[in-house]
Order: structure tokens, then C-alpha cells, then sequence
């Protein structure tokens, strides 16, 4: 079984699964004459349908990254030069949104580099 899903407007730039659930978050950003566009959704691949988390435009600084916890119910959002974002995303995609803003990190994900 294969199916396909539009739901950004712009280039997406991650995906995460969140847990064992059948839901993805995604994410966009692109920049534009006024700043950022950066767009957070949350889909669910069974039924298709998506929830805007966070879709702003005119921002200073792009989307970064998106993690997401491993029972699936948050979601850790990077901001270039800005705290991170905590979002509650637990139950079905409508009732996502809960977010909290000055979540500050160390250390979130260390990739290797090639030498």
C-alpha cells in the first residue's frame, strides 16, 4: 500500500513519527520578503487529515528542527536564536496545541561528521 500527502505549502524540512502512533509532524520553512514563513503540522497518515501546531509568517529566525518524544505526546521545536518550543500533542490531532515558550536545551541531538 502506498499513498501520497499535500499538506505544505512550502518545501517541507522534517518529518518525525510521534511514537508509536500513526501520526507525523512536519515542517516548513521558507524565507520570503518579510521574514520567515515557518509552518508546524501534525498529520494523521491513516485518515490524511493535518492540524496547524504553528503557521506564522514574518519571523525573524527559520525552523530548525522538530523532535519529538517517545511516547509521542511532545514535541521539542528549534528556533535559529530563539528558546525552544514545547508543544503538547497528545490524543487525536484536533486536540493538539498545547505550547510553552523558554525551553532552554544544551545538548538535543549530536550528529558524527565526515572527515
Amino acid at each position: 500500500m502506498s499513498s501520497s500527502l499535500a499538506v505544505h505549502k512550502d518545501p517541507i524540512r522534517g518529518v518525525r513519527w510521534l511514537g508509536s502512533s500513526p501520526r507525523l509532524a512536519t515542517f516548513s520553512s521558507d524565507r520570503g520578503q518579510h521574514g520567515w514563513r515557518n509552518t508546524l503540522l501534525l498529520t494523521d497518515v491513516r485518515s490524511g487529515r493535518s492540524s496547524v501546531l504553528r503557521d506564522r509568517s514574518g519571523e525573524a529566525n527559520p525552523l530548525l528542527g522538530v523532535r519529538a518524544s517517545p511516547c509521542g505526546c511532545y514535541l521539542l521545536v528549534l528556533i535559529k536564536g530563539a528558546p525552544a518550543e514545547l508543544w503538547g500533542v497528545s490524543g487525536a490531532v484536533r486536540k493538539a496545541g498545547r505550547r510553552r515558550n523558554g525551553v532552554y536545551c544544551g545538548v538535543v541531538e549530536r550528529r558524527a561528521t565526515g572527515t
